[in-house]
């Protein structure tokens, strides 16, 4: 982490990541409480604006916030497909809209992540104060087809002015000056360390063993990596880890009878590695991405990546480390897996030691030297 601390600067967060509150402490989806940590290297203070999810009081992916210099405001959770999810937006919005403008006018620099409803209302802020210093932080894909709302922002983020920067996933042509490729963070030194001890000491021996890490939900393409392992040689794959929940999870209970597969739900970072460390392969059948840090995240453990040819991560694994699917069907992801899973040592061990070397651009190091020097442009004492 950066020791040179800023002169005094303040940063107000802007997103709709869960939050909640328990016996006096307040806990956040982790990978965002770990990143935030980190910029207090930068700021001397942390505003930070997320949803109330008291529905997650039992997720083991959620992290207490520890330090008092980060400042939480939970608004009321707004979102959801159904008609009255849709109004409740709308009602909704005058309030967020109220809570929001009030911290922007204190705060000269402001990080806001989108796409979301906050991220809405702060493109319109960004407008109201051109004096304000704004990073919006694009986390889908930022090229091809996706949902309307999502379109709607993304083309709303490339007609903002000069003092608003956008990062994106994946390096992209003809894009505006403040507009900027930019890769997420979820390495620190600890992990880098750990990572090469896995590496050079991770057993290859079939049947191997995949993971999948992420929402069980039609976009994140579990279902059909199910049906796809159901219809592979049982000789190939010893077991199967799933990490995560949503809507499918007993959907997929049912369909994996006879499968020797584990479902954990959600779990903690350090539960995470272990998952990386004993697998061999993460599968990422996904519709559409940004870049998952989970793809980062298990390439520093010896995980070669199995994942859709989306958005720009075909910009980072190519045949050199991974395998890119030709579409999510289930007859391309049994000709993939295949494939992949019948690699001999020699290979396997160049694939994961080159991705061990390519994971190093996601470490908060270069995260937080980028957001100094060509986000906000900070001075240091």
């Amino acid at each position: 982490m950066s020791k040179h601390i800023s002169k005094g600067y303040k940063l107000l967060v802007i997103s709709d990541t869960g939050m909640y509150q328990k016996d006096s402490h307040w806990y956040a989806f982790g990978p965002v409480v770990t990143e935030l940590e980190y910029c207090l290297s930068l700021f001397s203070e942390i505003t930070w604006i997320g949803f109330n999810r008291n529905d997650q009081l039992n997720n083991a992916s959620y992290k207490q916030i520890n330090s008092d210099k980060i400042k939480v405001i939970a608004l009321q959770k707004v979102g959801g497909r159904s008609f009255l999810s849709k109004i409740n937006i709308l009602i909704n919005y005058p309030k967020m809209w109220s809570v929001i403008n009030h911290q922007v006018k204190k705060h000269a620099f402001i990080h806001v992540r989108a796409p979301s409803n906050p991220s809405i209302i702060a493109t319109r802020l960004s407008i109201k104060y051109p004096d304000k210093n704004f990073w919006f932080k694009y986390a889908g894909s930022w090229v091809g087809k996706t949902s309307k709302s999502y379109s709607w922002q993304r083309n709303k983020l490339k007609s903002l002015k000069r003092n608003s920067k956008i990062t994106v996933n994946g390096l992209w042509d003809n894009q505006p000056k403040n507009i900027l490729a930019f890769d997420n963070p979820c390495l620190d030194d600890e992990d880098r360390g750990l990572g090469k001890t896995i590496v050079e000491q991770k057993a290859v021996k079939k049947p191997y063993n995949i993971c999948f890490v992420g929402g069980l939900n039609d976009n994140k393409g579990v279902l059909n990596l199910i049906e796809a392992v159901k219809q592979l040689e049982p000789s190939l794959i010893n077991e199967i880890n799933i990490v995560g929940d949503g809507v499918l999870r007993d959907t997929l209970f049912k369909k994996s009878t006879g499968l020797n597969i584990n479902f954990y739900g959600y779990l903690s970072k350090k539960d995470v590695v272990s998952i990386y460390t004993k697998s061999h392969y993460i599968v990422l059948p996904s519709k559409s991405e940004g870049f998952p840090k989970v793809i980062s995240e298990a390439m520093n453990y010896g995980c070669l990546p199995i994942v859709s040819s989306v958005s720009c991560i075909p910009q980072i694994i190519g045949e050199n480390n991974g395998y890119l699917l030709r579409s999510i069907e289930v007859s391309s992801i049994v000709e993939t897996l295949i494939r992949a899973l019948q690699i001999d040592e020699h290979l396997f061990y160049k694939m994961i030691s080159n991705n061990y070397q390519i994971a190093n651009r996601f470490t908060y190091k270069i995260y937080l030297d980028r957001i100094k020097n060509e986000i906000f442009e900070l001075e240091t004492l």
